[in-house]
């Protein structure tokens, strides 16, 4: 609706299939009609139908592939379907299939090109292919391409805006 009414909600606290434990991150599977929800808490993305039912969660805690240690910020980019997952704590971003299947990682802790200290959030730009990083902890937002190149940041907190 385009009034403001409330029409739905889903989950409630916890650790069960469909719960949250502090959901940070959500984002649209459009042409697939799938939410994807970061769910920091709990250390994993679920996915859910437009309508609320569960469809399939993944990751558990830790450092490993398709493990997250607070994922934050998620985009479904959809020329390709495939999820970005920015993993916050173990400052990276994790690369999977719409599925849930490890595709790619980026990131270690730092503040060098393509370094993060706390990453929240992930944007992508689908007419330039291009994906932006909030990189919380140094206060910037860094810039790759689809194969995951640097390409350039703004922001730091020595330099101001670049």
């Amino acid at each position: 609706m385009t009034n403001g009414l409330f029409v739905l909600k889903w989950g409630v606290a916890g650790s069960g299939e469909g719960q949250f434990l502090g959901p940070t991150g959500i984002a649209l599977g459009v042409d697939e009609g799938v939410v994807y929800v970061a769910d920091s808490g709990n250390h994993r993305v679920q996915t859910f139908t437009t309508t609320g039912l569960f469809i399939r969660g993944w990751g558990t805690e830790g450092s490993a592939d398709i493990q997250f240690d607070s994922p934050a910020g998620l985009i479904f980019e959809p020329s390709d379907r495939e999820v970005y997952v920015v993993d916050q704590l173990n400052h990276r971003v994790q690369h999977l299939s719409r599925l849930g299947e490890f595709l790619a990682k980026w990131g270690t802790e730092g503040s060098g090109d393509g370094q993060f200290r706390g990453p929240n959030a992930v944007a992508f730009n689908g007419s330039k292919n291009w994906i932006y990083v909030a990189d919380h902890g140094n206060h910037r937002v860094q810039r790759f391409d689809s194969g995951r190149t640097f390409l350039g940041e703004w922001g730091g907190a020595d330099n101001g805006a670049q």
